[in-house]
């Protein structure tokens, strides 16, 4: 394998444990399973968003939203409703409960870019959050 590819591959795989094992405490409290703040952070708290918009802003198959929403619903975080008009489509609301989980994982976000970004100068920081932003386009 090319060693650009292995350093990369390597860096983003422990980049993405370091963020799981950080959102881990905020789930467990809330009885969520690992990957679950995705969702929730995804979700615009103020007011409904297409389940298609949702996948896409995820970079996920809308068919693995759909399950992962239905786990929100049913513990009450979230509220699907079909688009006006379709009976196809939904869109996708946090519900009061699903709103303060989103703040507790908010506030731990912060923590997470407070420790990866004091490795950083300020600079630096602002390039790397806009060229991620770049490769997860891809």
């Amino acid at each position: 394998m090319d060693a650009r590819a292995n350093t990369f591959g390597l860096a983003i795989t422990r980049i993405n444990k370091q963020a799981q094992q950080w959102y881990a405490p905020v789930l467990a409290t809330w009885g969520l399973a690992p990957g679950m703040q995705s969702y929730l952070l995804a979700l615009d708290p103020e007011g409904p968003t297409p389940q298609k918009i949702l996948a896409k802003l995820m970079g996920v198959n809308p068919a693995n939203v759909s399950r992962g929403l239905n786990s929100l619903a049913h513990k009450g975080l979230v509220l699907r409703r079909y688009l006006p008009g379709s009976l196809r489509d939904y869109s996708v609301e946090l519900t009061s409960q699903g709103l303060l989980v989103r703040k507790d994982l908010e506030a731990r976000a912060r923590g997470l870019v407070e420790g990866f970004s004091s490795r950083l100068e300020p600079k630096d920081w602002v390039t790397l959050v806009r060229l991620l932003e770049k490769v997860a386009e891809m």
